[in-house]
């Protein structure tokens, strides 16, 4: 069974309390660098499939 709870972090600048999948302090706006990172995989993951989607357009189409 997958485990739902929320982790939370505190905000090395202003002290805040958020969740640690954000990728950015939603008070102060500092760099959360362990939610940034999943933002970045999740965002190349979505150009991958793109170009996936890509490569099956037949080539007369593309000119």
């Amino acid at each position: 069974m997958a485990d739902t709870t929320v982790k939370k972090i505190i905000c090395s600048s202003c002290g805040a309390e958020f969740e640690d999948t954000l990728p950015k302090c939603p008070y102060c706006g500092s760099l959360n660098y362990k939610g940034a990172e999943a933002e970045y995989l999740g965002k190349l993951e979505s150009m991958r499939q793109d170009m996936q989607q890509l490569e099956q357009v037949p080539e007369k189409e593309l000119k």
